[in-house]
Order: C-alpha cells, then structure tokens, then sequence
C-alpha cells in the first residue's frame, strides 16, 4: 500500500504498522544490542531473542534453547538455573531442590539433602513423637520418627568411625 508520501511501509520507518506484524519502529533507533527497546524486525525486545535485556531483568538469554529441563543453563524465564526453583540441576551440585531455599524442611538453602526439623514432643501442642517444628503446622508420622533415629544413627556412627 502507499501512503500519502507515496512510500510504502517497511520497518525503521518510524510508522508502526500492525499490519505488517510491527509491534514497535523507531526508526533510525531500532538495535540488536541489548537493552534497545525496538529490534531491527520491529519487535520489542523478549526473553528468547537471544540477546540478554539486563535492564528487562534477564540474567541470561540463548534464544530457542530455554528450558525447563534439569542442568538447563538458562530457564524460561531468561534466569540462570539455581537451588530452590524447584528443578534439580545435578551438573549444579544439587542433590534436592524442593521450590524454596529454607532450611530445615528435608533439602537445605544450597539444595543438599537434610533431615527436617523434628523436636520430640512430650508438650505444648506436641502429642507426642515426632513432629515439624513450631513454624510448620503438618505433624510427621512415623516416617520422621524413623528419618530421625536414621539421621542420628549415621552422625554417632560417623563421628566414632573415624577415631
């Protein structure tokens, strides 16, 4: 189509034309660096482009190869892979990784695994045997019971191999 000035549409013309698939055009100012705000194809600037947009909060950005997947080196979300997004990235040294970066609750801060938090009851609100500590509100069956006489089996065992 030609417009009044008798030009027809293409992008850096500085007209946003949604017909052609344009989200953006700036003109003289479209750019593959990273930050720019309008891309040499006319679209904004989109974790997946392959261009890391730090001022847009990526960390990291390899085009078509984000994934989800364990040991991924860039996430879906152009953020680097890392202990407590919930997925298990080995080739990182995680062993567990539960969604969260917390201690006490069965995989650490630096998703190691560990034994939960259990006090043994006898008061307050405890019934008695095991049971989350007072910040959880779910109560451990007999499986923390048995996690706990596990843990403490292997620390004695452990510490009186080695003399």
């Amino acid at each position: 189509a030609c417009r009044p000035d008798c030009t027809e549409q293409r992008c850096g013309d500085g007209i946003i034309d949604t017909d052609f698939g344009e989200v953006c055009d700036n003109g003289n100012l479209l750019s593959s660096e990273p930050n720019a705000a309008c891309r040499p194809d006319c679209t904004e600037q989109r974790c997946g482009d392959g261009i890391i947009d730090t001022d847009f909060g990526e960390v990291c950005d390899n085009g078509n190869l984000l994934s989800s997947e364990p040991n991924a080196a860039c996430r879906p979300d152009c953020t680097e892979q890392r202990c407590g997004d919930g997925i298990i990235d080995t080739d990182f040294g995680e062993v567990c990784d539960d969604g969260n970066i917390e201690n006490g609750d069965g995989c650490s801060s630096v998703c190691k695994v560990e034994p939960p938090a259990i006090s043994l009851g006898g008061g307050g609100s405890n019934t008695g045997g095991c049971s989350l500590n007072a910040s959880a509100s779910a109560s451990f069956s007999l499986l923390s019971c048995a996690w706990l006489l596990l843990s403490l089996a292997l620390f004695f065992w452990r510490r009186f191999e080695s003399r």
